[in-house]
């Protein structure tokens, strides 16, 4: 058996790996909404897969809203199209909120894309190949619609052009685009306040793993003097949770920017390797 001062250590390394559990999960698509998507893509839009008018009976549908990633040596490209029924007795102005994920457990990834709303182009975030460039800061934003383009109480079309990097493009990942269509006040409420529970969030898994770091530290000076393994084993244990914890993304975007950064040089020469 183990000594009780050994054990407690270790019940204590294993209750540290709780601030994982404090990440929000990925929200699906809105309720009512069919999503729709399709491989390859229609830059000039002589295919109208813009259009409201097209008819994509054909494309598969993404179950729960979320989609596969194209193949690893495709062009990256994907359209998804979102039919969502609107609420009458509403007067606007109208806009559009798109909030991106690729995600596999918490790992996400990064994307670039753009929004049409009854075939007019509404907003971007990052731009495309050949030049791609990720935004490392906007995965959720709202786009205003021009006036005309959605009509109360019938059903917009969101088509979103998407291009995912070749780091996602892999068979464990999964996209997921959460998109609603409403007056615009009422998005720019909803937007403000899950960035205020993401904040909170984002603060507290930092504040917590950085005392689970600084503790491992104490546990790790210790045992230079004592020269316990049992202490050694544990501060270890727990500063390698905490180092695990910040880099799979339970930090905010800006303290991450260096790992995607270098992500984004390696898809550059993946990007260019193939031409």
């Amino acid at each position: 058996m183990l000594p009780r001062k050994s054990g407690c250590l270790i019940l204590f390394t294993v209750l540290s790996a709780c601030p994982a559990g404090l990440v929000c999960s990925a929200q699906q698509a809105e309720p009512g909404t069919l999503v729709r998507y399709h491989f390859g893509d229609d830059p000039e839009g002589r295919l109208g897969w813009a259009n409201p008018n097209f008819d994509d009976s054909a494309w598969p549908v993404a179950k729960d809203g979320r989609w596969p990633m194209p193949p690893i040596d495709s062009d990256g490209f994907v359209w998804v199209r979102f039919h969502i029924p609107l609420r009458s007795g509403v007067s606007g102005p109208f806009s559009v909120r798109n909030a991106r994920e690729i995600y596999s457990g918490a790992t996400v990834s990064l994307l670039v894309d753009e929004v049409y709303v009854g075939g007019a182009l509404v907003g971007r975030q990052g731009s495309l190949p050949p030049n791609p460039m990720l935004s490392l800061h906007h995965q959720d934003a709202v786009f205003d619609i021009p006036a005309g383009q959605v009509t109360p109480g019938t059903t917009a079309v969101v088509a979103i052009r998407v291009w995912c990097p070749p780091r996602a493009r892999l068979p464990i990942f999964m996209g997921d685009l959460r998109v609603s269509v409403d007056e615009r006040r009422n998005l720019l409420l909803a937007y403000r306040a899950d960035h205020a529970t993401a904040l909170i969030s984002d603060g507290l898994n930092l504040a917590l793993n950085g005392l689970v770091a600084l503790f491992s530290g104490g546990l790790l000076f210790v045992w230079r003097k004592t020269g316990k393994r049992d202490l050694l084993m544990c501060g270890v244990m727990l500063i390698s949770l905490a180092l695990f914890s910040l880099l799979r993304g339970q930090v905010p975007i800006e303290l991450s920017a260096m790992p995607n950064e270098l992500a984004r040089a390696l898809d550059h020469f993946a990007i260019h390797s193939s031409e």
